[in-house]
């Protein structure tokens, strides 16, 4: 989306930062533009299905909202903009751990990772065939 806006715009010197933190609870990533500002009218519909500002065939309306139902629905993140011209931001936040047995007692951790006779995996990540072992390299 972010290309598409500097694009159609013609941005003189077009930018595209993504800035990653972290801090005990949350990563947070903040992907920033300096397009020109998303219309008023547009920032409360800009997460709902089928919504888009691009031209006939040119979008679906559905990238932003499958974003907020992973992001959100899924992972029980943030996900928000901020715009103004020259400097729409769009934040992820996603909690680093989250506890979804709680919820749902059948259902495995997003973050768990079964590697079994995988050669593209650090040789800790391997693990027997009843255990299930979660590597996160830094």
């Amino acid at each position: 989306n972010a290309i598409d806006a500097l694009e159609e715009n013609k941005v003189t010197n077009p930018c595209i930062e993504i800035e990653m933190t972290a801090d005990g609870d949350n990563v947070t990533v903040a992907i920033t533009n300096n397009g020109p500002a998303i219309a008023e009218s547009a920032k409360n519909r800009l997460f709902d299905p089928f919504f888009t500002t691009k031209p006939p065939g040119k979008g679906t309306g559905l990238g932003l909202s499958i974003s907020y139902q992973i992001v959100v629905d899924r992972h029980g993140g943030e996900l928000r903009c901020e715009s103004v011209p020259e400097d729409t931001t769009f934040h992820i936040v996603i909690p680093i751990a989250r506890n979804i047995a709680a919820s749902d007692p059948s259902a495995k951790s997003p973050m768990s990772v079964r590697y079994k006779d995988r050669q593209d995996v650090p040789e800790t990540a391997h693990s027997s065939e009843d255990e299930t072992t979660t590597a996160l390299s830094a």
